[in-house]
C-alpha cells in the first residue's frame, strides 16, 4: 500500500500544467498546418523544435536526478529503466 501512495506521490509532481500542455497542443497543430502549406519551412521548423526538445529534457533528467531513482525517471520518459540511464547516466550530474 505504501509503494502505491509512493507512485501517485510521483505521478501527481508529474503532471504537466496545463498552460504547457496547451502549448505543446498548439505547436503540434502549427506544425501539422505548416507542413501541409511548405514542407520545407515544416522541415527548418521541427528540426528546431527537436533541438530544443532535446536540450530541454537532458536539462529537465539532470535535474530529476537530485531527487528521483531512475525508474521514476525512465516511467515519466516512457522508457524503461535502463533506456533512461543508459542514455543519460554519462552526463555529469551537479546534485
Amino acid at each position: 500500500m505504501e509503494q502505491q501512495s509512493e507512485e501517485l506521490d510521483h505521478h501527481e509532481r508529474a503532471v504537466v500544467p496545463g498552460n504547457v500542455a496547451e502549448t505543446i497542443a498548439t505547436l503540434r497543430r502549427m506544425l501539422a498546418g505548416l507542413q501541409a502549406h511548405s514542407p520545407l519551412a515544416a522541415v527548418v521548423a521541427a528540426s528546431e523544435v527537436e533541438k530544443m526538445g532535446a536540450g530541454a529534457l537532458q536539462r529537465a533528467v539532470t535535474s530529476a536526478r537530485a531527487e528521483e531513482s531512475w525508474e521514476t525517471i525512465g516511467r515519466a520518459m516512457g522508457v524503461s529503466r535502463q533506456a533512461a540511464h543508459q542514455r543519460f547516466a554519462k552526463v555529469p550530474f551537479r546534485g
